[in-house]
């Protein structure tokens, strides 16, 4: 859903791919990305970036489907030959607001939009999944929900743009989803600093599935790691959490 953390969690691992030594690229095509955010969220960027002997975020818009499979292929082949051993991870954010070309030219009231997406998606990933396992690169996709109207009962009330090749093709599927907000104090009339989100793996080709977990998000820093380690003291009953007051770990 919208505001779940689904950008902030793709940039996060464009950060850790830095950290290490790899190459992180972002294809922005909602075009929302703050630089700023992603500094205050540990990206090197600049002098600083090189300074530290890492690589640039490489940041890439297309507008088309058609057009991020096209870079993501080139990106690759040149990367690798400039490197046979780094890693390399790519985040698209997202497939839900990039339009096909058939989109693009058809007009406001023509209807099938989903048909041209999902086609395009579709021989892109048939061709590209293939490639990037030979080259070992991480390739994240970021996707938003669509409520099925009419669906009641069971199966699924949520769909995704884009067909059903990503879901068939990919190793790994996190459904995210807001529990609450993380306020500075006590008072519920406190500032809002962030956002407790529910990360639940629909898809895992490696683990077992249909596991979850929450992540405490801030809106200054992202995901704070060393806060894990207060949640885990608290499970392991070396420490107990007051009952009215959330902690949190100030940096």
């Amino acid at each position: 859903n919208e505001s779940s953390g689904k950008s902030l969690l793709a940039n996060h691992a464009l950060i850790e791919t830095q950290k290490i030594g790899g190459i992180p690229i972002l294809i922005d095509e909602e075009a929302t990305t703050s630089i700023d955010l992603l500094k205050l969220m540990g990206l090197k960027v600049g002098e600083e970036a090189s300074k530290a002997g890492l690589e640039k975020l490489v940041y890439i818009q297309t507008g088309t489907v058609e057009g991020v499979f096209e870079a993501i292929e080139k990106i690759i082949i040149k990367s690798r030959e400039i490197s046979e051993n780094k890693p390399i991870t790519i985040v698209w954010d997202s497939v839900a607001a990039t339009s096909s070309k058939d989109e693009i030219e058809q007009g406001y009231e023509q209807e099938g939009y989903g048909t041209f997406k999902a086609k395009a998606i579709s021989k892109g990933m048939r061709k590209l999944t293939p490639f990037i396992s030979k080259l070992n690169v991480c390739l994240i996709f970021t996707n938003q929900l669509r409520q099925n109207i009419g669906q009641f009962g069971h199966g699924d009330k949520f769909s995704a743009p884009g067909g059903k090749a990503i879901p068939f093709h990919a190793s790994i599927r996190l459904r995210l989803e807001k529990v609450e907000n993380i306020k500075s104090g006590n008072d519920p009339k406190d500032p809002t600093i962030g956002i407790v989100i529910k990360a639940t793996t629909r898809k895992n080709k490696i683990a077992p599935f249909n596991r979850s977990c929450l992540l405490n998000i801030y809106f200054n820093q992202g995901i704070n790691d060393e806060e894990a380690w207060l949640d885990d003291l608290v499970d392991k009953k070396i420490i107990e959490k007051p009952t009215k007051q959330k902690y949190s770990f100030k940096m």
